[in-house]
């Protein structure tokens, strides 16, 4: 039979264990969430060049066009780009309360669609270039008129609910959600992000990262 000692030697030492374990998580909590934050941060920005992909090979059918955000038919730029992603056509139906599918879901977010009829990624595209057809304020163009296509972002980070991002108005519609940045796939294929305060504004929706020089 253990005497007193022996047991109050035994609840110190247990005390002890319950301490440094204790210590250990909070050293490994942090470690775990930034492993975490970089994962999801490299899975979005894949998810993106998969979406700049599947609007290249668009571009390649029709033209040399990327896909505006509505096409004639009234579709929408991410039902023009899911049979590039071998997505079926029906991809978006009854998903009020989840999550976007595929590659439109950016894993550092937590939107649900409150609608089935809700806007389904949690991307956005350029709302200044390829707009509409024939809108004169907008023109579309062929990616051969693009001199600079590193420059000119195509697909973002945005907010919930949001189809497109673009300086107007301040704010952006962009969704700074990896480290308070928001990233961007660009016309050539490479990753950038910013900050809130590094978004152009209004005053450069005729320039780059907007709008390209041809």
């Amino acid at each position: 039979m253990k005497s007193d000692k022996q047991k109050a030697v035994t609840l110190i030492e247990l005390l002890a264990v319950i301490a440094v374990i204790g210590i250990l998580t909070a050293i490994l909590l942090p470690a775990v969430s930034k492993v975490r934050s970089k994962a999801h941060t490299a899975q979005s920005a894949a998810n993106l060049r998969s979406l700049m992909t599947a609007a290249n090979l668009f571009s390649s059918e029709n033209n040399g066009y990327l896909p505006n955000t509505f096409n004639e038919e009234g579709r929408d730029w991410a039902r023009q780009l899911l049979p590039y992603l071998d997505m079926p056509a029906n991809s978006f139906n009854q998903l009020q309360g989840k999550r976007p599918p595929g590659v439109f879901a950016c894993p550092a977010s937590d939107y649900t669609l409150p609608t089935n009829g809700s806007w389904p990624s949690d991307y956005g595209k350029n709302a200044v270039f390829a707009w509409r057809s024939g809108n004169p304020a907008y023109p579309p163009m062929p990616q051969s008129r693009i001199l600079e296509p590193a420059k000119i972002l195509f697909f973002a980070d945005s907010l919930a609910g949001a189809r497109d991002v673009s300086p107007f108005p301040e704010g952006h519609n962009m969704g700074f959600r990896h480290n308070d940045r928001a990233q961007v796939v660009y016309l050539d294929g490479h990753i950038g992000s910013f900050a809130p305060d590094e978004v152009p504004g209004a005053s450069s929706w005729r320039t780059a990262p907007w709008y390209p020089e041809y």
